[in-house]
């Protein structure tokens, strides 16, 4: 974060202040209770106490990276968060600080990061109540934006026909005691009219070599 602050005091005069510090900040803001969560992130001291006359260009540099809790700006279906650098030129006690703030956006450009067996989810989808066992794996857990999520999607031990099958990405939310779910993408795999049907007996490999179905690239 770079920026240069710019300070007038009044002409032929020079005015004395108590220190000036800049605050970077996250802002919380719940929608349902309208309720605002602050968490100072750190205070940069920008100069120290003295006076300051004629028109002065102090420039400022903060590395971001190297900040804990620093949140990506996000607009949600139930929460948002925002940004501010707070610039404040402290006074003495007889009069009063003078203070500025600008909003700012915080996006992590970076690689997808590379899969944890620990934390990361499961990248196999078993639906077991399809008279058989529908199993779709996309292969991996952590997927970039930019990427397109693909997998197979694998049917055994069936023995009714399989009518339709779909897809869709629904994105999950909570904050605030509360959780919304929303369908982001949505795409028909197959549809009737080429129903498929298990081998009877038939289990394991030869099943999925039977009953293999590609899905198409869903983005």
């Amino acid at each position: 974060l770079e920026g240069v602050l710019k300070i007038s005091p009044p002409a032929n005069k020079k005015v004395w202040h108590d220190g000036i510090d800049m605050v970077i900040t996250n802002i919380v803001t719940f929608y349902e209770s309208f309720r605002s969560c602050e968490n100072n992130i750190t205070t940069v001291t920008i100069a120290e106490p003295g006076y300051v006359e004629g028109p002065v260009n102090i420039p400022i540099s903060v590395p971001l990276d190297e900040l804990d809790g620093l949140f990506a700006t996000f607009t949600g279906q139930t929460f948002r968060i925002r940004h501010h650098a707070i610039v404040t030129v402290h006074r003495p006690v007889y009069t009063f600080d003078v203070v500025v703030q600008k909003p700012f956006a915080v996006y992590r450009l970076e690689a997808t990061p590379e899969e944890d067996p620990q934390e990361a989810p499961p990248h196999e989808l078993v639906i077991d109540d399809c008279s058989g066992v529908c199993t779709f794996d996309f292969q991996r857990s952590c997927y970039g934006m930019h990427e397109q999520l693909e997998g197979t999607i694998t049917f055994a031990g069936i023995v009714t026909p399989i009518e339709k099958v779909e897809l869709m990405l629904v994105v999950l939310e909570a904050s605030d005691d509360m959780s919304t779910d929303s369908v982001c993408a949505e795409r028909v795999l197959f549809q009737a009219g080429s129903s498929i049907i298990a081998p009877r007996g038939v289990e394991g490999d030869e099943a999925q070599a039977a009953l293999f179905m590609p899905a198409p690239a869903f983005q």
